[in-house]
């Protein structure tokens, strides 16, 4: 089945400190990571919203930037959606690195299998990204403000809903600098390169 993956990445690490995309982990910048986690993707358009500040080069996506990331998460995925051209897409957060590329096929599998237009990952009480959304539910998300995902639209129409089950590790996102702690502690779990 034909998605486009958008990455969000045009955060503004208030919590974190400094740029915690560009946090040099074992080596590499944390976004690095995500990006080689989620290269294995089938998805066949792939876009990133980075604010200005954010930029870190890549190849195979188209780039947008968010020129008012202040404004929230709402509007890089408004500024996305007005590029999107499948029926279905998966956003994924760019501080989420244990998220795979293998999973959201998986996921994207599922929801179509199930006939369902909306998808969130779960573990226990947990619903985080990565979310899906078919194009049906863009006009809600283009109805969002400030930073508010959409997960207050697949909330309200769960019979919609694909929600799919992963180890809670994966949904683990970095926020503030004592986040990286466990980075250490489980990333030879989700990080194969």
């Amino acid at each position: 089945m034909k998605y486009t993956l958008v990455i969000l990445a045009s955060g503004l690490s208030r919590r974190f400190g400094s740029n915690k995309l560009f946090y040099n982990f074992l080596g590499m910048p944390l976004i690095e990571y995500t990006l080689k986690n989620l290269d294995e993707s089938s998805a066949d358009e792939r876009i990133i919203v980075f604010n200005e500040l954010n930029y870190y080069k890549v190849n195979g996506y188209k780039v947008i930037f968010n020129k008012e990331p202040e404004l929230g998460i709402s509007k890089s995925i408004k500024l996305s959606i007005e590029s999107i051209s499948n029926d279905l897409s998966v956003f994924a957060l760019a501080d989420m690195p244990f998220v795979t590329g293998k999973m959201i096929d998986s996921f994207v599998n599922e929801i179509h299998q199930n006939k369902k237009h909306l998808g969130m990952f779960f573990c226990d009480n947990l619903y985080a990204p990565p979310s899906a959304f078919s194009r049906e539910y863009f006009n809600d998300l283009m109805s969002l403000n400030g930073d508010h995902g959409g997960k207050s639209i697949i909330m309200s129409n769960k019979n919609d809903a694909f929600f799919y089950k992963v180890k809670c590790d994966v949904l683990y996102d970095i926020d503030k600098i004592e986040d990286v702690e466990k980075l250490h502690r489980v990333y030879r779990k989700y990080i194969k390169f």
